[in-house]
């Protein structure tokens, strides 16, 4: 996937064992429930190891205790090679040095800039809102109910050994350019144009 926009002009591929999602999870018995509203953003699992380029924080946000703005973060081949910000830049030094896998992206997450909610002066205060406001990536550990098969691992060590999920004691979410962001994935074309998901 290439994602360009707002400052931000990255490539990443998707974790093969993963799978795109949003609230809406089913059970083993063939039921479904929403684990959390709204319903709009849709997260998929990186393959950590492939994202290259810059991602620019499109608004401040928490971590550590602080908050984090104006931060930038440049990538090659799933490596942080750099990263600056205008405030916390020691905030994110700490959480960089918590393990090596707080260094990579695990996930991304895009919403439909038509379904996004406003952004608060701090934060909404609930988790499912604070992902509906602007599109997003993840630092640290990802969530492995994107795995197919989750159950079939008897722990987080064999789970990523077989998955590619990347592990790590902390998990970072960082907003990205709601506005003009465009997506676009080999083999499929543009599946988002200027913040509007193409269908």
């Amino acid at each position: 996937y290439h994602f360009e926009g707002g400052g931000s002009n990255f490539k990443v591929a998707i974790n093969p064992n993963s799978r795109w999602r949003s609230g809406l999870y089913h059970l083993e018995d063939g039921r479904t429930f929403i684990a959390h509203l709204p319903l709009g953003p849709l997260t998929m699992l990186t393959a950590c190891h492939t994202i290259s380029g810059t991602i620019t924080a499109s608004i401040p946000f928490k971590l550590l205790g602080g908050v984090v703005e104006g931060a930038t973060f440049n990538f090659f081949e799933g490596e942080l090679t750099s990263y600056t910000a205008e405030r916390g830049e020691e905030l994110l030094s700490l959480a960089f040095e918590i393990d090596e896998g707080a260094r990579r992206v695990s996930e991304i997450s895009l919403i439909d800039k038509r379904l996004a909610l406003p952004p608060l002066t701090t934060e909404w205060g609930y988790r499912g809102f604070d992902q509906g406001v602007s599109n997003s990536f993840t630092f640290g550990m990802g969530e492995a109910s994107h795995i197919e098969a989750l159950g079939e691992y008897s722990d987080e060590e064999e789970l990523a050994r077989a998955t590619g999920c990347n592990l790590s004691a902390i998990r970072v979410r960082v907003p990205f350019s709601l506005e003009g962001l465009s997506v676009s994935c080999e083999g499929e074309g543009v599946v988002m144009r200027d913040g509007e998901f193409i269908f």
